[in-house]
C-alpha cells in the first residue's frame, strides 16, 4: 500500500509540473493579445484634437460606428471620429497642430487622415470631410509646414485645397458658397475648378456645376455668414486655449510617439502591408460620399441631372450630324473639282481644252500641207522638177485658144509711143 501511495504522489507531482508552465504561457498570451490590439487601436484612433466649446448639443461617434457620446468641453477627438451638431448648436474644435474648426448647426464633420510631425513638416498631411452643414476653418501647422500643403476638405459639392487659409464654407441663399478671409483656396468640382483669394467668394450649384468666378460679396451676405458661425463667449474660449497649451504640447508628443511606433511596426513587418487596405477603404468612403452627394443633389434639383444628360446627348448628336454634313459637302466639292479637272462635265475642263488643242493641231497640220503643195506647185511653175520650155510653150498656146475676141494682146494702144505693151496673161484655173 505504501508503494502505491508513493507512486500516485509522484504521478500527481509530475502532472502539476507539466501543467503549470502551459497555463502560465496561456495567461501571458491572453495578456499580450489585448495589449497588441489596444496598441493598434491607439495608433489608428489616436487623439488628434480637443473640444474647446459646445453651444447646444453635439454627438461624437467613434470609427466603429457605435452609439456615440455627447461632446463636452475638454473632450478628446480621435482619428475617424464623426462629430454631429444638433439644431441651433455650435461646436469649436482645436486639433493638436492648432487647426481650428467651427461647425454650425446640423453639421457632420470627420477627420479621414491626419499626419503631423511638429519637428519635420515634409510629411504633414490632412484629409477632412464636412458631410453636411456650414463651417469655418483656420489652418494650423499642418498647412504651414510645407510650401505646397497637402490638406484637402471634401464637401457635398467638391473638394477644397488649402493654402494656409482662414475661410468659410456652407449653403447660403440656396447655393453652396466658399468665402476666403485669409490666404487662398482651390475649389474643384466635377464641372471645373477655380482659385479664390483673400476677401473673395465663389458659388457652386452642385457636384457637376462649375464654380463661379471669384468676386467680392455684399455686406449683407457677409453679416449673415458671421451670424452663422459666430460663437458666444469668445474671450472665455481664448483663455481656455491658452490654458490648454501644455496639454496641447503633450498630445503632440504622444501623437508623434504613436506615429513612430506605427512606422517601426510596419518596417518590421516588411513595408506597409496595410497600405492597400487603407487605400481601398479610403476609395470606398469617397465613392459612398459621392453617391450620397449625387443622390441629395438629384433629390434637391428634381431630376435635373437626367434632363441635363439628355440635353447633352442630344447636343452631341447634333454636333456629330453637323460634322458629317460638313465632311460630305467637302467630299462633294473635292469630287466636283476632280471631275472638272478631268473634263467629265464638258465645261472649261482639261478634257475640253485637250480636244480643242487637238483640233488646232490638226488644222495647223492641214495648213502646213496646203502651203507645201503651193510651194511645190510654184516650183513646178518655175521650171523645176522636169517642167521645161516645151511645157511653157504649150501653156501659152492654151491661153491663146481661150483668149476672148477683140483686141490683140500685142496691139499698140492709142496715143502711145509706138511701143507695144503685152497684155496680162490669164491664169488658168486648176
Amino acid at each position: 500500500m505504501t508503494g502505491r501511495r508513493q507512486l500516485l504522489s509522484f504521478l500527481i507531482v509530475a502532472f502539476l509540473a507539466l501543467a503549470m508552465p502551459a497555463a502560465h504561457a496561456q495567461q501571458q498570451a491572453e495578456q499580450t493579445a489585448p495589449a497588441a490590439a489596444s496598441a493598434s487601436n491607439d495608433d489608428d484612433n489616436a487623439v488628434i484634437g480637443t473640444v474647446m466649446e459646445v453651444q447646444g448639443t453635439a454627438i461624437i461617434q467613434d470609427a466603429q460606428g457605435g452609439a456615440g457620446h455627447t461632446a463636452t468641453v475638454d473632450g478628446e477627438v480621435h482619428m475617424n471620429d464623426v462629430v454631429t451638431t444638433g439644431a441651433a448648436s455650435h461646436i469649436f474644435i482645436q486639433l493638436i497642430d492648432d487647426t481650428e474648426w467651427s461647425l454650425d448647426e446640423n453639421s457632420r464633420f470627420k477627420v479621414d487622415e491626419y499626419v503631423f510631425d511638429p519637428d519635420d513638416g515634409s510629411q504633414n498631411k490632412a484629409r477632412y470631410s464636412v458631410l453636411q452643414g456650414a463651417f469655418n476653418y483656420v489652418s494650423g501647422l499642418v498647412a504651414h509646414g510645407r510650401a505646397d500643403p497637402d490638406v484637402k476638405i471634401a464637401t457635398p459639392v467638391g473638394s477644397i485645397g488649402i493654402r494656409g487659409t482662414d475661410f468659410w464654407g456652407g449653403e447660403i441663399d440656396g447655393q453652396y458658397g466658399v468665402l476666403v478671409n485669409e490666404g487662398k483656396v482651390d475649389v474643384q468640382t466635377q464641372g471645373g475648378s477655380t482659385t479664390v483669394g483673400k476677401g473673395l467668394g465663389t458659388f457652386i450649384s452642385g457636384p457637376r456645376g462649375k464654380p463661379s468666378a471669384a468676386r467680392a460679396w455684399s455686406q449683407k451676405r457677409l453679416s449673415k455668414i458671421r451670424k452663422l458661425v459666430e460663437l458666444k463667449r469668445q474671450p472665455r474660449i481664448q483663455k481656455r486655449i491658452q490654458k490648454h497649451h501644455d496639454r496641447q504640447m503633450q498630445m503632440r508628443r504622444n501623437f508623434k510617439r504613436n506615429m513612430q511606433r506605427r512606422r517601426e511596426r510596419q518596417k518590421m513587418q516588411g513595408g506597409k502591408p496595410g497600405q492597400r487596405g487603407e487605400q481601398r477603404q479610403e476609395q470606398r468612403q469617397n465613392q459612398r460620399q459621392e453617391r450620397r452627394q449625387d443622390g441629395k443633389f438629384r433629390q434637391r434639383n428634381g431630376g435635373n441631372d437626367r434632363r441635363d444628360w439628355r440635353e447633352n446627348k442630344l447636343g452631341q448628336r447634333r454636333n456629330e450630324d453637323r460634322r458629317d454634313r460638313r465632311e460630305n459637302r467637302l467630299e462633294e466639292r473635292k469630287d466636283d473639282s476632280r471631275r472638272d479637272w478631268r473634263g467629265e462635265n464638258n465645261n472649261e475642263g482639261f478634257g475640253q481644252r485637250r480636244k480643242e488643242n487637238r483640233r488646232n493641231w490638226q488644222e495647223n497640220r492641214s495648213e502646213r500641207r496646203m502651203n507645201q503643195n503651193r510651194r511645190d506647185w510654184r516650183k513646178d511653175r518655175a521650171g523645176k522638177d522636169g517642167y521645161g520650155k516645151d511645157d511653157r510653150e504649150d501653156e501659152k498656146d492654151d491661153r491663146k485658144d481661150i483668149q476672148p475676141q477683140g483686141k490683140s494682146r500685142t496691139e499698140k494702144p492709142a496715143g502711145g509711143n509706138g511701143g507695144t505693151r503685152r497684155a496680162p496673161l490669164l491664169r488658168k484655173k486648176r
